[in-house]
């Protein structure tokens, strides 16, 4: 299930529970439940890769149609076959998969050959195979007997008539109709056929799907694809939803058809050079035309001006010539209609013409329209469609005249098919999409494309907003530039969008580990990278240096020449290393200085002596291990206008893990290799945009050199910001720089420069501020966005995953006390066995039904926090799977009852469940009300003490109870901090798991003696009392007692180590005289606060069962003397404990006062005191104690 789950490209985890599902950063209404096999990752797909697309809704369709019969009719690929095959038995399904191949005209037969190869394996269950034409095939199979049908609308287009009468009566009352490929060349018949017959629903992706109700009894989970016409957005959302899971899956399982599209990248990559000669002189060639056009439309004017001379004259010719009709014999009559005509042929000549005149007119019209606007990319639109590049056509006259018509997309941004399709009425109305969107969609809110909102964009970017430009526009001119996003993109690991800390905005595919690692390794084409490793001092550095890089020259396919450049530096046993290494090694070409010319001249003298190559640019004091160079020239390869790739480092500013700046030295506990490995496997692939490369080690792309020419030595002299200023210069002429988030190098600092390093800082910082002003706020931007920090978190999850340890997350709520107490002393016990993540879930506001989350990740700096808000749950599950999880241990489950056993099944992962209050059988959290125990009454009872005041979390004891049974009783381990918790919960769930392990090992029962204060006739019995005194704490019967004791004028000095709630606070402070408050205090300072207040007793004035009591460990530790109630953890761990009292719950205050006077008086003879020991109480043996389970059987 983990292989599964974490193919999830489209939708959350939460998707999973029903029709609601995380997407976007809010709620987006499916109308179906997306059940896990639309996940599910295939195990076989075969070429043509037709279909595969379509994988996630066949999987999700046979989980829920659950059909007896699958038949697959023709088709180009075995895909359909294969994909009911695989769910069936994934499914454990009693379907019969047929597949029929072999139509009329069917490729000389090779098609049966093709699906038979694909399924004569082992590992997929035995199918059949119907070798005959689709209209004899029908024969085999009974009337009623199908299911679900699949058809190819490409070679079975034509398909009607009786043989598709006799398929159609084949069909079962529930039965549904696929059909595959309606956008592929091929006759549309058969879809408008069943289309006007059956209910339908079209996924216009992956060469279009149309799915039809055929059958009268529709199973009800399938109606919501026809029943809602009036609920587009419903149907688009579930379209969108399905294109994603698909667009992944293809990406991740076939790269023969991602070879093939890198070619036509490459290719036309390669044709652009040629293209912009061309460009230019068809620009020539379009300025003659249009002088010509302007000169015909000009001698165009001047003939229908003559023509409507004559055509007026004509006129008033025929008129005369009406007149005199009504005295001329016949003759004149035919005169008359041969004038008639005479006249319709001028008119039709008028007409054509300015038919002519009008159709030139619309067409410049539009040019001028989109030329105004950044809408149509050229260069974007010949890269996609070389075919247009290559007939020499202008690319905007192609789109205009044929383009927009044959679906091709005018910009990244605009999906042309796909507009066209979610908006009907402009494919009614004939007009241009992209020109629709520019006068009238824009103004709408309509989305260019899945991937686009202008409404979102507008309010996502206020600064946009402001200006009144078009966001499209913006977009596509400076939004995607700055980092911006279109829209809340849903993608496979997108589960939904995460509110970060310091603003940061992150998907969950920004944290899994990458599903394409290394292809581009695999299938990009890339040319032979010099690496240039200019050398000036530091003899040990550079030999770590350089055997690293020798080393690393077998895992890397595209290592050329390492040049190395003496720049005449101080060491002569430097000089000598490097003559030896270009002696010894080949490949290896050392450049010697005459003297000393700096870094940014030996640069220069490197890369020109590379020749035609790429170059990576190194500095002597780093260290490099694996495919590093392959990596980065893979990064380099994915889009031709990179022009530099700069890796992860521990000391390289902006490109610095684990946190923006300079570093030490690599993470604490962790190898170059274990770093390397730890990019390699979260981030394959992945890079952001920077505004500017580090120099430290720094990819240059030739081209790039080229277009902007080298270092400039006359400016930076011997180094220090001559990289920012070339990147600069760079993105003048629209390169970009990116950080490769798949690759750590090393990185040493400031060894070269020494004690230079920070006055050429200044200097240089001044020059680029001078040179290139808005540099700085670029730089200052980026770091205030932090685009990187998804893919250094993406590190830190991998890190965890391959720790070799057990991984462990605590859920929690976000209230600290006792609970957060036990959660932080457990991660810390056990540190050095497993690695822990901690979850706090805080609990919906009043108008939001989205969960705030806060996820506490370990890194070498202590940790950091992700704030995060969702709406289920489970739509963190692939997050928290990039991080290995081993176990989940739930401590509190109050913020998310209804969510919380749901997201336990989604991550399939042994859970522990740790009772620290009864919040699970108790909406009020603690068997109390006002204060008291409410002694555990039946359902009736608890009804009545629900419907009271304070609200509590919920008012239906049932329901409550159901859902904190199953969360108890699923549990692997329940585990009680004491053996009445144990008792107590069992009445409730017979069936758990118990386990009685408290909380401190040490502290459970008094580790010493007691020790009493020196106590005289004349001193009062000072009695202390701990914590946060809440009304279940006892707050209002703790104030009661001293107001009595103050009223009699009791020999007792009151204590509160602690405070009063706000309510209780202004009786306390009329309590002057024999009350005093410490205020709240850190748990560090409590020990030092008992001393100082040196107590003869602590009291416990809670009245309710305590399932542990940590302050009572307070005391214990202290050596205090104890007054406890006779209910919960308390009697069990004071059991035998000298200097340890109980009082009745009954007693009032008056008695409470009493108690204490008496108890003075005992107290005075410190030895009688100490021989105080309660009895053990009565408890049942439901299960033993285990104090080493933490140290011995936890992990």
């Amino acid at each position: 299930m983990h292989k599964a789950t974490h193919r999830l490209d489209c939708l959350g985890e939460g998707a999973r529970a029903g029709s609601e599902t995380g997407i976007m950063g809010s709620s987006l209404s499916l109308g179906i439940a997306l059940t896990t096999p639309a996940f599910f990752e295939p195990a076989q797909v075969a070429l043509p890769a037709a279909f595969v697309e379509h994988f996630p809704f066949g999987f999700w369709l046979v989980d829920t149609l659950r059909p007896r019969l699958a038949v697959s009719l023709g088709g180009r690929t075995p895909n359909p076959h294969l994909c009911f095959l695989q769910i069936a038995a994934r499914l454990d399904l009693p379907t019969r998969c047929v597949a029929v191949s072999g139509w009329d005209g069917d490729h000389e037969g090779r098609q049966p050959a093709a699906f038979g190869a694909a399924f004569n394996r082992d590992d997929v269950r035995a199918s059949e195979a119907v070798l005959a034409s689709a209209a004899t095939a029908w024969r085999e199979f009974a009337p009623g007997s199908i299911d679900l049908l699949c058809l190819d609308a490409a070679p079975l287009g034509a398909l009607a008539g009786e043989v598709l009468d006799a398929w159609l009566e084949r069909l079962s009352p529930g039965a549904v109709i696929l059909v595959h490929g309606l956008d592929a060349p091929g006759d549309a018949d058969l879809w408008r056929v069943l289309s006007a017959r059956y209910d339908s629903f079209i996924f216009p992706h992956g060469e279009g799907l149309g799915v039809l109700a055929a059958g009268a009894q529709i199973a009800a989970p399938l109606r919501a694809l026809f029943d809602p016409p009036g609920d587009e957005n419903m149907r688009q959302n579930i379209q969108m939803a399905f294109a994603r899971l698909g667009r992944d899956l293809k990406l991740a399982r076939t790269p023969k058809a991602l070879q093939t599209a890198h070619a036509v990248e490459t290719a036309g990559a390669a044709q652009m050079d040629a293209l912009r000669d061309v460009t230019r002189a068809r620009v020539e060639v379009l300025a003659a035309e249009a002088a010509r056009l302007r000169t015909l439309l000009r001698e165009e004017a001047a003939q229908t001006a003559t023509l409507e001379l004559e055509l007026l004259q004509s006129e008033r010719q025929l008129l005369q010539q009406v007149q005199r009709m009504r005295s001329v014999p016949w003759l004149l009559r035919q005169m008359a209609k041969t004038l008639y005509a005479g006249q319709r042929q001028l008119l039709s000549r008028v007409a054509k013409l300015f038919g002519v005149r009008t159709a030139t007119y619309v067409l410049a019209k539009n040019r001028r329209r989109l030329e105004q606007t950044n809408l149509f990319d050229p260069v974007y639109y010949l890269r996609r469609y070389p075919d247009v590049g290559a007939a020499g056509i202008d690319p905007l006259t192609h789109y205009l005249d044929h383009g927009a018509k044959d679906g091709r997309d005018p910009n990244p941004a605009f999906q042309t098919r796909w507009y066209v399709t979610r908006y009907p009425d402009v494919t009614t109305l004939g007009e241009n999409p992209l020109l629709h969107y520019l006068l009238h969609g824009s103004k709408e809110g309509r989305m260019p494309s899945p991937d686009f909102d202008p409404r979102w964009y507008l309010s996502a970017n206020p600064d946009v907003a402001a200006l009144g430009m078009d966001p499209l526009a913006h977009f596509l001119s400076l939004g995607r530039g700055e980092g911006r996003v279109g829209a809340p993109l849903v993608d496979a690991e997108d589960l939904t969008f995460l509110k970060v800390a310091r603003r940061h905005t992150l998907d969950v595919a920004s944290f899994a580990p990458s599903p394409i690692r290394r292809i581009g390794l695999d299938l990009l084409p890339m040319d032979e990278v010099a690496v240039v490793l200019p050398v000036h001092s530091g003899l040990e550095e550079t030999r770590v240096c350089i055997e690293s890089v020798l080393a690393s020259r077998a895992h890397n396919t595209t290592f050329g020449p390492l040049i190395l450049i003496d720049d005449c530096g101080p060491e002569p046993a430097l000089r000598a290393y490097l003559e030896q290494v270009a002696q010894t090694v080949p490949d290896v070409l050392l450049l010697v200085n005459a003297e000393n010319e700096g870094f940014v001249a030996s640069a220069n003298r490197g890369m020109i002596a590379a020749g035609r190559r790429d170059v990576i640019l190194l500095n002597s004091d780093t260290e490099v291990c694996g495919d590093w160079v392959d990596r980065m020239a893979a990064q380099a390869a994915g889009d031709p206008g990179i022009a530099t790739v700069t890796p992860f480092s521990n000391n390289a500013t902006i490109c610095s893990y684990p946190d923006i700046g300079e570093g030490l030295g690599l993470p604490a506990g962790h190898t170059l290799a274990q770093m390397d490995q730890a990019c390699a496997a979260a981030n394959a692939g992945r890079c952001v945009d920077i505004p500017t490369s580090v120099g430290f080690c720094m990819f240059i792309r030739r081209a790039c050199l080229d277009d902007v020419g080298l270092f400039d030595v006359a400016a930076f002299g011997k180094g220090y910001g001559e990289e920012a200023d070339f990147c600069c210069r760079a993105s003048a002429k629209a390169w970009r720089h990116v950080l490769a988030g798949d690759v750590f190098v090393y990185h040493a600092g400031c060894v070269s420069f020494g004690g230079s390093a920070p006055a050429r800082k200044r200097d240089s910082a001044g020059l680029l501020h001078a040179r290139h002003p808005d540099y700085e706020t670029a730089v200052a931007r980026w770091v205030r966005e932090d685009p990187a920090f998804a893919m250094r978190l993406a590190i830190e999850a991998s890190l965890i995953r391959a720790s070799g340890v057990p991984v462990i997350l605590h859920i929690l709520h976000p209230w600290g006390g006792g609970t957060e107490k036990q959660v932080v002393d457990l991660m810390a016990h056990t540190a050095e066995r497993a690695k822990s993540l901690t979850l706090i879930i805080a609990a919906p506001a009043e108008d939001k039904s989205d969960l705030g989350l806060a996820l506490f990740i370990p890194d070498a700096n202590g940790g950091r926090r992700v704030d995060m808000r969702v709406a289920a749950l489970g739509d963190v599950a692939a997050l928290l799977w990039a991080f290995g999880l081993r176990r989940i241990h739930v401590h509190h489950a109050l913020t998310a009852m209804e969510q919380l056993a749901p997201f336990l099944a989604l991550m399939n992962l042994p859970y522990d469940l740790s009772i620290h209050d009864y919040a699970l059988i108790c909406p009020r959290i603690n068997l109390a009300q006002a204060g008291a125990y409410c002694g555990e009454p039946d359902a009736q009872g608890c009804r009545a003490c629900l419907t009271a005041e304070p609200k509590p979390f919920s008012r239906d004891i049932v329901r409550w109870r159901e859902l904190g049974i199953v969360l108890i009783e699923r549990a692997d381990r329940v585990i009680c901090p004491s053996r009445d918790v144990a008792d107590r919960i069992r009445r409730y769930a017979p069936a758990a798991h118990l386990l009685v392990v408290p909380h401190e090992p040490d502290l459970y029962r008094r580790p010493q003696p007691v020790r009493i204060p020196p106590l005289a006739a004349d001193i009062p019995l000072r009695v202390a009392v701990l914590g946060i005194l809440a009304e279940h704490k006892g707050g209002a019967f703790l104030l009661d007692c001293i107001e009595y004791s103050q009223a009699i004028k009791a020999p007792l000095d009151w204590q509160v180590i602690g405070e009063f709630p706000a309510k209780l606070d202004a009786r306390a402070s009329n309590l002057r005289g024999q009350l005093s408050k410490t205020g709240r205090y850190k748990l560090e300072d409590l020990p030092g606060l008992i001393a100082k207040g040196d107590p003869h007793l602590i009291f416990f004035p809670q009245h309710w069962p305590e399932t542990y009591s940590f302050t009572l460990s307070e005391a214990f530790a202290a050596r205090r003397a104890v007054l406890v109630p006779p209910l919960g953890a308390f009697p069990e761990r004071v059991a035998g404990s000298a200097g340890a009292f109980e009082y009745s719950l009954s007693e009032t205050p008056r008695q409470m006062v009493e108690r204490l006077v008496a108890l003075r008086l005992r107290l005075l003879d410190p030895a009688s005191a100490a021989e105080t020991a309660p009895p053990a109480p009565h408890l049942s043996t439901v299960a033993g104690e285990n104090e080493d389970f933490y140290r011995s059987a936890y992990i």
